[in-house]
């Protein structure tokens, strides 16, 4: 081969390529980002809407569907799915794969522009989102001790700006913990009394809150700064505020209101392992290492905890960078354990020397592979390190060919360059062609569409690279090393050399395998193989019977599959192909016996040498075609169905507990309580951690609203060989305990490894009558409740949540000069609070919030009483019952709507467990379509 042998008389040229392939791929291997997950793109965008207090049947109707009509004569969109809640408004798109997603965002932005004149003047700006896994939280670390959640709240802040210095962190998000704010709580009776509005004191603080420039002034040979400094110093100045006069008399806010540097109400509870804690979750930029990243935060973190409180407790409960570090160093201990196995398996039989020759391979493929990777931009990750482990054993194939056949060259007398030249050659293309047969197997699997194809495609890429190193390794470099270095091994048990001596137990070892144990083992194959090859066929009888034999063969074999359909059907694929096989060796038994016993009976009646029967080799074939057979079958007896990623012992579970709609948060933190003792109680030397977020959601789709009756509870498990049992089984004995609480419903999922692929079972039901498709799928849930291995069934119809509903009789509003929009603004000052201004301490600012007194904005009586004050057209301040111009009553509203391209959809999801998915799915849609 013209590229073996141009190496082979360039043998320094090629000896400085291997020194630029071992410099520039140790560079590599060190330089290459670690990451967890593949960098992919995923082609999903969300366009999301604020109109707050809208219902979601109007939300549907003035801002979802204007926005999907608009975006669906976008090219190469898959899919549009939206929910429409109280207030928000969620559109999510999802295109082809392969799409540009810049140009994707661009048509989307496009389009969503257009649609905003068709949207409520009041409405929010709609924002357009995308995804992209490699931003998700890296790691998460929880900060908690007996000290408060003020302290720490402190100390995570802390924390936060020591870790959002470091470079390659794209954010830091701090959950937990109080969040102080300057709350002016009002009291009704006096407003009442003082006849003073809610506008009034807000514009009072934010006027009186206020630094102006008033530009300079020059006097003499200098120029002074006009400076008038308006900002709050301390919070009790705003006591003395005048928010207007009466009578010639100044009403002060502390005549109307109290005010107090507090905390804002809270909206979640967090704790680890039952003491309330803050959580920081750490996001990097896209390409940056994920090990180094957490290196670097943990060091800060050991950094800090010098200067904390004893009893305070930094603690990592989730860690991406772990599981990455561990993949790294089984890729670095296969690399080197592959390298000792092949040189004591080569050295068997081809001796020391050789061996060597054989296992530069691996490194050396592995260096070009890496420093391949690196050039086309992509990261270490799982996949990229799972493929280059799957590659290791096939590195060494092409190398130990061309190795041995040299080897072969230089024995039968031929020159070194001589022998190099010729055994690369005569086997070069025969090892090229086999090497291309491995690449066409996985060459296809870069084609793979979707988001999984996006996520498994650097599988077939790192192979390709990695098996086409191997081969250049083996064309060029591996015949250029024989050729330098390659020596017979003569009388090499009787050397009298350093080196000979050292190496003499190893070639006693191999010469025992090449001289003794190989040539029993080729005699008995030798042996083996002549008997089942038969005697030399040289009569030319009975041609016309052999064809009628053939032709006969074909209605034979149509008889058979006809038969074999039938008995697939009636008994299953595995039954008949087990008796399908016996049959063939049943018969094959049966005519030998009796040509054995009435003296080769069948020979003599079909005189026919490749009766497929009675010749050896027909024995041997059919034989084959029996075993393969019964083998097939005792495969679809025993196999447990086919799934895209295996489930294994998860490092982790999420437990969701989901209650009632409407259920506020202490109630929700109350059962949450109970879930946790209940854990705790079981297996504790197994679980590490268990953190506990109330209040929180992690459904993108609940459009960052605040769910007080959603939690979400992390239990973390001992690594693998810590574990007493497995983390499956805790996990089910987990769920079986927890199962029964009540106020509640309880989700258990495990660890994803691998693309997202959601749920195992889904069934979507479509239509226009949101209540009747509810219906239907609770009828379905009842159907297949029972199947076995179906867990966590669920639907995501939404009935709604309790409300107070005000009404507002417009035409009574009218009458006293009042509209809705200014009726809703005081209710909404009054119970939600509005901010007035910003109090600042040196680099922080807290909001400034006006709004009633707790005791009276929580009591529904007070509510129905809430005096309405406004200024009528002579400027002079009115007081209206809210009761005399609304209707206030406790009703049930929507809760959302959800729709799938353009058309109202709910879906049916469950996990499943213990069970393969596929087996769960048939029987699923058996029920469900009955």
């Amino acid at each position: 081969m013209k590229l073996s042998n141009v190496s082979i008389d360039n043998k320094t040229s090629v000896l400085i390529f291997v020194i630029m392939i071992v410099v520039l791929g140790v560079v590599s291997y060190i330089s290459l980002p670690r990451e967890a997950s593949p960098d992919i793109t995923i082609p999903v965008l969300l366009v999301s809407t604020p109109y707050p207090g809208v219902t979601p049947n109007d939300i549907e109707s003035l801002i979802t569907q204007p926005i999907e009509k608009e975006i669906k004569s976008i090219s190469d969109v898959k899919e549009i799915t939206s929910s429409s809640y109280e207030g928000f408004s969620l559109v999510r798109v999802e295109f082809n794969s392969g799409v540009d997603i810049d140009d994707a965002l661009q048509k989307v932005r496009d389009k969503v522009n257009r649609a905003e004149s068709k949207l409520p003047t009041d409405a929010d700006k709609p924002i357009i989102m995308e995804i992209n896994f490699s931003e998700f939280p890296i790691m998460l670390i929880n900060v908690s001790g007996p000290v408060g959640l003020v302290k720490l709240k402190d100390i995570a802040d802390d924390l936060q700006d020591d870790i959002e210095k470091l470079p390659g962190i794209l954010d830091v998000k701090i959950s937990g913990g109080l969040e102080r704010e300057v709350q002016v709580n009002v009291d009704v009776e006096k407003l009442k009394y003082y006849n003073v509005r809610f506008d009034d004191i807000i514009n009072a603080i934010s006027n009186e809150n206020k630094t102006i420039p008033g530009g300079s002034v020059d006097v003499g040979n200098s120029s002074y700064l006009v400076r008038i400094p308006g900002e709050f110093e301390a919070v009790d100045l705003i006591n003395n505020i005048i928010v207007k006069m009466k009578d010639g008399y100044p009403i002060y806010v502390r005549d109307l209101a109290k005010v107090e540097f507090g905390f804002k109400d809270k909206n979640t509870y967090a704790r680890n392992n039952g003491e309330e804690c803050v959580t920081l979750s750490v996001s990097k930029r896209v390409g940056e290492n994920i090990i180094d990243i957490s290196d670097k935060v943990k060091e800060i973190l050991v950094e800090k905890r010098n200067y904390l409180p004893s009893n305070v407790n930094i603690s990592i409960t989730v860690d991406q960078s772990k599981f990455i570090n561990r993949m790294v160093m089984d890729l670095e201990n296969n690399i080197f354990s592959g390298l000792v196995l092949v040189i004591l398996v080569l050295l068997f039989f081809m001796g020391v020397r050789n061996s060597l020759f054989v296992a530069i391979a691996i490194p050396l493929s592995m260096l070009i592979s890496f420093f391949i990777l690196d050039a086309m931009g992509i990261t270490l990750n799982m996949v990229v390190l799972f493929s280059l482990i799957l590659a290791l054993g096939m590195l060494v194939d092409n190398a130990i060919v061309i190795v041995e056949n040299i080897y072969k060259y230089l024995e039968e007398g031929s020159p070194i360059i001589e022998a190099a030249k010729k055994g690369t050659s005569e086997v070069a293309w025969p090892v090229t062609t086999s090497t291309l047969t491995t690449l066409a197997a996985f060459f296809p699997m870069i084609f793979w569409p979707g988001i999984v194809g996006e996520f498994m495609k650097f599988l077939p890429i790192t192979l390709i690279v990695t098996l086409t190193s191997s081969l250049i390794v083996a064309l060029v470099i591996n015949p250029v090393v024989c050729a330098r270095y390659m020596r017979l091994d003569i009388d090499n048990l009787k050397g009298k050399t350093l080196s000979a001596k050292i190496l003499k137990p190893f070639n006693l070892i191999t010469n025992f395998f090449d001289k003794v144990l190989l040539s029993k083992v080729l005699a008995s194959y030798e042996k083996m193989l002549r008997k089942a090859i038969g005697e030399t066929y040289i009569e030319r009888k009975n041609i016309e019977l052999r064809n009628w034999i053939g032709f006969l063969g074909i209605p034979f074999g149509l008889a058979i599959i006809f038969l074999g359909i039938t008995f697939n059907l009636v008994f299953g694929t595995a039954n008949f192909l087990i008796s399908l096989g016996g049959i063939l060796i049943g018969i094959i038994i049966f005519l030998h016996i009796v040509d054995f016993i009435f003296g080769g009976l069948v020979k003599r009646l079909f005189k026919v040498r490749g009766f497929i029967l009675i010749d050896p080799k027909a024995r041997v074939m059919w034989g084959a075609v029996s075993s393969l057979i019964i083998i097939v079958a005792i495969y679809f007896s025993f196999n447990h169905g086919v799934e895209f990623f295996p489930k294994i012992q998860p490092q982790e579970i999420y437990i969701d507990v989901i209650a009632p709609k409407g259920t506020n948060l202490d109630m929700s933190n109350r059962i949450v309580r109970k879930v946790e003792d209940k854990i705790s109680q079981m297996n504790k030397e197994d679980i590490t951690d268990i953190v506990s977020n109330v209040g929180a959601s992690t459904n993108p789709f609940d459009g960052g609203a605040s769910t007080p009756y959603k939690s979400r509870m992390t239990v973390k498990f001992a690594d693998l060989e810590d574990r007493k049992i497995s983390s499956t089984e805790t996990q089910e004995i987990i769920r079986d305990s927890i199962s029964e609480i009540a106020g509640a419903r309880v989700e258990i999922t495990s660890q994803q490894m691998g693309p997202p692929t959601g749920f195992p079972v889904n069934i979507e039901i479509a239509g226009d009558d949101y209540d009747k498709l509810g219906k239907i799928a609770e009828q379905i849930k009842d159907k297949i409740k029972n199947v076995p291995g179906l867990v966590d069934l669920k639907d995501n119809y939404d009935v709604g949540r309790p409300e107070l509903k005000i009404e507002i009789d417009r035409e009574k509003a009218a009458l006293f000069g009042l509209n809705t929009s200014q009726v809703a603004s005081s209710i909404r000052t009054a119970i939600n609070g509005s901010e007035a201004s910003k109090y600042r301490v040196n680099e922080d600012e807290y909001d400034i919030t006006v709004r009633l007194r707790e005791d009276q904005r929580n009591n529904i009586e007070a509510v129905k009483d809430l005096p309405i004050l406004f200024n009528n057209k002579q400027g002079k301040t009115i007081q209206v019952p809210l009761n005399s111009l609304a209707d206030v009553k406790i009703s049930s509203g929507a809760g959302s709507i959800n729709r799938k391209d353009l058309k109202r959809v709910i879906t049916v999801s469950a996990q499943t467990e213990d069970r393969n998915e596929n087996e769960v799915l048939t029987d699923v849609k058996e029920l469900s379509q009955a």
